[in-house]
């Protein structure tokens, strides 16, 4: 079973994510690519909440092939083309929707663009179960 850490040494999250996640001994790893809001056609998702849902269904998909769960997930990584206060918190949003409870520890980044100016977001994860 994960373990969160949020250490009162260290300022509290500003939202849901946890600081550190600790993984039990011989645990199950799995580590997801970068996941864009395509769906399995190919069809690309319209704007930013769009892709996100759609890419955070990918990982979810990934997931449960492996036998894992969103609740496996020790780390979400997502990288946006834009930082505007809406795309934070739409962010913010649709990963507290889609992940609960559970609060991996977690990273946003803003940047310039994609391989493709059409992508908004792209999310890669890392999971372990025992």
């Amino acid at each position: 079973m994960l373990k969160t850490l949020n250490p009162s040494s260290v300022a509290k999250p500003p939202s849901n994510y946890s600081q550190a996640v600790l993984v039990p001994p011989n645990a199950r790893w799995l580590y997801v690519s970068g996941q864009l809001g395509v769906d399995r056609d190919g069809t690309l998702a319209s704007g930013f909440e769009a892709q996100m849902a759609t890419a955070m269904a990918n990982v979810f998909k990934i997931l449960d092939e492996a036998d894992m769960s969103p609740s496996d997930i020790v780390t979400l990584r997502v990288f946006a083309a834009d930082n505007g206060p809406e795309t934070v918190e739409s962010y913010r949003r649709l990963r507290d929707t889609m992940m609960g409870d559970h609060a991996p520890a977690a990273l946003f980044v803003a940047v310039d663009g994609f391989t493709n100016p059409a992508f908004r977001v792209e999310i890669e994860a890392v999971a372990a179960a025992t």
